[in-house]
């Protein structure tokens, strides 16, 4: 949603755009409610008159807001995933030269999806003592793919309780 909406909008502009994603009319008094109970927004000092009556206030997403949500970017999905599954022709997602790779003998592996696409393949392989995902990718990753990559990893090591390590295959 962040990226629906512009620098500055006003509260009926948001809230217009939540009611679009979700299909549910929304109560204006409360959603403004809870939008301030959030701390989602906060005022510009500018004001619009677009709005066909009284001018309104204008609002931006706090700093702290957008630095916290969580990066549309690369994910590490498990085996069997609803992503890989839930479609007929997945092309959209994944390269059709690489579909041997990902689908094997009726296995559905565990992949790397950077922004919609299917771009490497991983496991956590475990032991008594150590932990570590292991990532094949499909192509070379960019600087951006390794530091998300490392969130995820940190993801893993919290939801696991010990140290996990990251090994990139070639």
């Amino acid at each position: 949603m962040f990226e629906l909406m512009p620098p500055s909008f006003t509260l009926l502009q948001l809230q217009r755009t939540v009611e679009a994603l979700s299909g549910v009319r929304l109560h204006k008094q409360n959603f403004r409610r809870l939008v301030e109970q959030q701390g989602l927004v906060e005022e510009t000092g500018g004001i619009s008159a677009e709005t066909g009556g009284r001018p309104a206030r204008l609002v931006r997403f706090r700093r702290e807001v957008l630095l916290e949500r969580p990066a549309p970017g690369l994910r590490l999905l498990p085996m069997f995933d609803n992503y890989l599954l839930g479609y007929r022709d997945r092309t959209a997602m994944l390269d059709p030269a690489r579909h041997p790779q990902v689908y094997v003998g009726g296995i559905i592996k565990a992949t790397v999806v950077c922004d919609g696409r299917v771009i490497g393949i991983w496991r956590l392989e475990r032991s008594a003592r150590k932990a570590a995902v292991r990532v094949t990718p499909f192509e070379p990753f960019s600087r951006r793919h390794h530091d998300e990559l490392d969130r995820e990893r940190a993801d893993i090591e919290r939801y696991l309780g010990r140290p996990v390590g990251l090994v990139m295959e070639e």
